[in-house]
C-alpha cells in the first residue's frame, strides 16, 4: 500500500507537528473575517440629504454615537435632534480577544419624513482584520455616502 506521507517511519515529534497543522490551520481560517455590504434603495441620492438625526443606540457602552456623530460633522451633514431629512440607526458588536474590539457595525437609514428605508451598510471585522471603532464608521458611512 502506498502512502502520501509514510507514518510508519515518522518519530512523535513529526507526528505531533502534523496533527497540530492540521488541527490548526482550519481553525485559522475563521478568525481572519473581513465583509462588508451595503445596500442603497434604487433611486436614492444620499448625497441630498443636508441634516441626520442619529438615533442613539441604548446598550451602546463604546461612544459609538459620538464617532459616527463627529463623522458625519466631517461629511458636512449637520447633526439635528429632530426634523431630519435622514434618521440614521445603528448597531455595534463587540468581541474581547486581548482588548475589547468592534465585531461588526450595521447602519441603517431611513427618510426622516415618510420613514421610508433608504440604505444599510454592514461591516464586519474579526480579530485578525480588526480595525479601530472610528475605522469602522468611517469604512461604513463612505461606502453609503459616496455610493460605493
Amino acid at each position: 500500500m502506498y502512502y502520501l506521507y509514510d507514518v510508519r517511519n515518522c518519530s512523535t515529534n513529526s507526528l505531533f507537528r502534523i496533527f497540530f497543522l492540521v488541527l490548526l490551520l482550519p481553525s485559522l481560517a475563521g478568525c481572519a473575517i473581513n465583509n462588508e455590504t451595503v445596500m442603497i434603495e434604487p433611486g436614492v441620492d444620499l448625497s441630498k440629504a443636508k441634516t441626520v438625526q442619529v438615533l442613539h443606540n441604548s446598550e451602546d457602552t463604546h461612544n459609538v454615537y459620538l464617532i459616527i456623530s463627529k463623522d458625519l460633522g466631517v461629511r458636512d451633514l449637520d447633526i439635528v435632534p429632530e426634523g431630519a431629512d435622514v434618521i440614521l440607526k445603528y448597531e455595534d458588536k463587540w468581541a474581547w480577544d486581548i482588548s475589547w474590539y468592534m465585531v461588526e457595525l450595521t447602519v441603517k437609514l431611513t427618510d426622516g419624513k415618510s420613514g421610508k428605508h433608504l440604505a444599510a451598510a454592514h461591516s464586519i471585522h474579526t480579530s485578525l482584520t480588526r480595525k479601530s471603532p472610528k475605522e469602522m464608521v468611517n469604512e461604513v458611512l463612505t461606502s453609503l455616502f459616496s455610493g460605493e
